[in-house]
């Protein structure tokens, strides 16, 4: 399942551009937040979202990932996971 979380976050970091992305991953390392982490530090990922962009930015960026993550059904984990995305501020 956390590699299905991490092929989602990566698809939809795109639209930030690539250089947007690598950007991400750059300050999310910075922040002690390995790439591989993310699916077990949601919270955090998307705290690092809102410092580096904005809240808008990481709105549009979270509404994507829950979508995405609404149209596969991989049982109770993921629902947790999906809750936590949707229930961020």
């Amino acid at each position: 399942m956390e590699e299905i979380i991490l092929r989602i976050v990566d698809e939809k970091l795109n639209i930030l551009g690539e250089h947007g992305k690598h950007m991400t991953y750059f300050y999310l390392e910075k922040k002690g937040i390995k790439r591989c982490e993310i699916p077990r530090r949601i919270e955090e990922f998307l705290s690092v979202l809102e410092e580096t962009y904005s809240v808008s930015a990481t709105m549009i960026v979270r509404k994507l990932i829950v979508r995405s993550l609404e149209e596969i059904d991989e049982g109770e984990e993921l629902k947790h996971v999906l809750e936590i995305f949707r229930s961020w501020r």
